[in-house]
């Protein structure tokens, strides 16, 4: 119970989170509650996510939108690998 409380805590401190992911055909992804780029090249970008790293692969990737915890990245994608770690 302690551990369920500890995490609630978290989340509610806006610590830990929850990540949403959308990919419309193979030309964007949107990635809502983002910590941040990694690395960002025309080739690929790596996005920081509450557990774990998302890496987008393609030609002509660029960032067309940064908010806060939300990112939108547009180019011609060709695959996406997921990092992950444990919470």
């Amino acid at each position: 119970m302690d551990k369920i409380r500890k995490i609630s805590n978290l989340i509610e401190a806006g610590q830990i989170g929850s990540t949403r992911i959308e990919i419309i055909d193979n030309k964007r992804i949107v990635v809502e509650g983002c910590y941040g780029i990694n690395e960002y090249t025309g080739e690929y970008i790596k996005i920081n996510l509450p557990k774990g790293t998302l890496t987008v692969f393609g030609d002509g990737l660029q960032l067309s939108l940064m908010k806060e915890k939300d990112v939108t990245l547009e180019g011609k994608i060709s695959s996406i690998e997921f990092e992950g770690g444990a919470l």
